[in-house]
Parts: C-alpha cells; structure tokens; sequence
C-alpha cells in the first residue's frame, strides 16, 4: 500500500498569504569514502551520497542521515507544537553550492493534548549540492557539515555533530551508490510532488480549512484516508481529528484552523 504525497499550495480567501502544506493520500564502481558514522547519545548521524563519484558541474544528492534508538524520534520541518526540525549547516569546497532539505512526509506523535510531527528508527534527509564545473577528475573532493537536532522520548535531547563525506570525482556519469541508493529512492516516494493529475481547491471559513480533492481519471483504487499537514506552525490544530469524506467529483478534507491564526 503505497502512500501518494501532493506538494499544494492553496490561495487561502481570508489569509494574506498562501497556506503551504502537503495533503497525505492512503491508497488500497568508485566508492566514497568518508568518516564512520558518529554516534551522540539516542542518535547516529553520518552523510551519505546517492552517487558514487560526482562529476564536475553535474548536481548530485547528499543526504543527512539520522537513526534514532527505539522509541525516541527527531522532527519535520514544522514539528508540530513542539520540538526542533534538525538543521545542517555546510562547509564546502570552493565553488560547490548547497540546496534547501528536503522534507520527507512524516509519522505523527500524539501527546494529549499537543501533537507533533517528524521521524523515528531512520530519517535520510536529501540535500542537493552542485559542484563547479572546473573541478579536475580524480581529486577527492571532503564535503562537511554541522548537524543540529532534537531527539525527545519521555523526555527531549539536543545534539549536534561535525560530519564529513569525502567523494572522488571523475568525467563520465556517475553511478549509482549501491549501499545507499535503496534508501535515497524510497527517501524520495515519500517526497512532495510539484505538479501532478490530481487536482486540489481549497477554501477557508472563520474555523476551518477545507481541501477538496480530485483524483486523476486513472485512478482506480478508492482513496482510504487523507490528512493534511503544513509546513508552517500554528495554521491548524494539529491534535484536531480531521474529516475526511466523498464528494460527487472525488473527496473533501475539513481540517480545523489554528486558534492562533483566526
């Protein structure tokens, strides 16, 4: 049973700006080198590549990731209300440049009455980095960063790590990373979509959102459940249950707004 993500952007009729959000649909050769992963307190980090070697000019993928001890995670991007997203902050070589995390949807954490959002057992979060084009093949390339996050349980840990990855760099297409891609490519089946057949409206009242769905003309299997989480705090309630119903042209989500925001 595989999950579809839709990256939406709803113009919201009683906000001055945009609600920014994802809607979660439940449907029936060279090898890199680098330090071993580091281990603080309930978490192991490392950075992991998706690429075997880069190649001059050519953006590869990255990732920061994180194992968490058994019952503790880490948090989303908007982590709900409490907690930390983790942070990366790079060192890197000359001429390289680094894109924004990318958020992999995550599992919700209930605490009556706060909800929270974010991840536990492993987290890979990818990073593009894009290399000059003037690098010269066969030099190895260290890539560093410091790592920040906050690993709560019963209980809540802060804890941060100066990782490094170091990549060889040669002229033709890079392959795959056999021990890592696995994980990058199913990093990326829970990713937000830019664009796709699905099509998303969304209005506002004085105490709810309501996202109507449309599902594309091939879709054969009938839609189980939806939820919807937003990048930003304080847009809903997040411990609110939300309802989820059909609709004559496919289904509506009404979820409850932040006390805040109104």
């Amino acid at each position: 049973m595989l999950p579809f993500v839709h990256q939406w952007y709803p113009q919201a009729h009683r906000r001055a700006h945009a609600v920014a959000g994802i809607f979660v649909l439940f449907l029936l050769a060279a090898v890199p080198a680098g330090a071993e992963p580091v281990r603080v307190g309930q978490v192991e980090a490392e950075l992991v590549a998706e690429i075997s070697q880069l190649v001059p000019g050519q953006p590869f993928t990255v990732g920061l990731r994180l194992r968490m001890d058994e019952a503790w995670h880490v948090y989303w991007r908007n982590p709900g209300d409490a907690g930390l997203p983790p942070k990366l902050r790079w060192e890197l070589p000359e001429g390289f440049t680094d894109g924004e995390i990318q958020w992999p949807y995550p599992d919700k954490f209930a605490v009556p009455p706060l909800m929270s959002y974010g991840y536990h057992g492993e987290v890979l979060l990818p990073v593009t980095i894009t290399p000059p084009a003037t690098l010269a093949p066969g030099e190895p390339v260290t890539l560093k960063a410091r790592a920040e996050w906050l690993v709560c349980k019963e209980e809540c840990v802060p804890g941060k790590a100066d990782l490094a990855l170091t990549l060889s760099v040669g002229d033709h297409a890079a392959a795959m990373n056999e021990q890592w891609a696995p994980l990058f490519a199913a990093t990326r089946e829970r990713l937000p979509l830019e664009s796709g057949d699905w099509r998303v409206t969304s209005s506002v009242n004085d105490n709810s959102l309501i996202i109507d769905i449309a599902p594309p003309a091939w879709l054969t299997d009938t839609v189980a459940d939806a939820a919807f989480l937003p990048f930003d705090q304080q847009v809903i309630e997040n411990a609110a249950a939300q309802q989820f119903t059909r609709t004559a042209s496919g289904y509506r989500l009404t979820v409850e707004r932040s006390h805040l925001s109104q």
